[in-house]
């Protein structure tokens, strides 16, 4: 994994104008690193640099992730362009809001669930996991269809937590293992988050809102009467291997102790 640390500066700008004939004035910047940029030449895209080696592999990574999952949002366009030690990914804009955006709205579909299953599925199958699944990277369409989105941060399964260059999750979604980084990469994390989404999408998160760190010393999940047997499953299990995982380590977690 890689961690953006640059601002776009000349030589990517210069990338994306030679990649796309557009000037800067032309693209919507959503962070340092990431854009919107729209043409009738080149329809809606999202574009994102990084810098270096390590990046590079990484943009090429979820160029190929992507393209697994939800092949027609492979950019027409040349998938990843270089310039120097940046790099650039391009890939189709995903038209419609996400969970989260719908959630606020009180208008999320009934059966999201089920496209991003297919999508884990396939991501599994290739041998990553997603490692931040939360609402804000879901993508669903005007049509219902729910798409995952971010795999920068794909991590290898079998993978040590611990051994990680460097931590990237959202508290309120990710399981304990992977907050405090105890265990190997395996797919249970990206279900787990699932199951936590489908819980928040329908105002009914079982930490009440709260990360884990936060509501741990509670030590009670409260569910929601129509949450997916299999989803509540998913989450007591990975909470109760966590805790067999602390009971036999000397390590004390953060979450125990505050």
């Amino acid at each position: 994994m890689f961690r953006v640390d640059f601002r776009h500066d000349q030589q990517g700008l210069s990338l994306i104008a030679s990649a796309l004939e557009a000037q800067s004035g032309d693209i919507q910047w959503h962070s340092d690193h990431v854009f919107e940029y729209h043409s009738a030449k080149f329809g809606h895209l999202k574009g994102r640099l990084g810098r270096g080696m390590t990046a590079k592999k990484q943009l090429q990574l979820e160029a190929e992730l992507t393209a697994l999952i939800s092949p027609k949002d492979v950019s027409p366009r040349q998938s990843l362009a270089s310039l120097g030690e940046t790099h650039l990914l391009l890939n189709t804009w995903i038209e419609g809001e996400t969970l989260s955006q719908l959630v606020r709205s009180n208008s999320p579909p009934v059966s999201w669930h089920h496209d991003i299953e297919q999508q884990l599925q396939v991501l599994h199958r290739a041998g990553y996991v997603h490692g931040d699944i939360k609402p804000g990277n879901i993508v669903i369409g005007s049509d219902g269809h729910a798409t995952l989105i971010d795999l920068s941060m794909a991590i290898r399964i079998g993978c040590s937590l611990e051994t990680l260059p460097f931590h990237h999750y959202s508290p309120s979604y990710s399981p304990p293992q992977q907050i405090d980084a105890v265990g190997n990469i395996v797919p249970l994390l990206d279900w787990y988050a699932l199951a936590i989404c489908y819980c928040a999408a329908h105002r009914a998160h079982p930490y009440e809102g709260l990360d884990i760190t936060q509501h741990q010393t509670s030590k009670k999940l409260t569910f929601f009467s129509h949450c997916r047997t299999s989803y509540q499953r998913i989450i007591t299990h990975t909470l109760a291997e966590f805790q067999k995982e602390k009971q036999n380590s000397c390590h004390i977690t953060y979450w125990m102790d505050h």
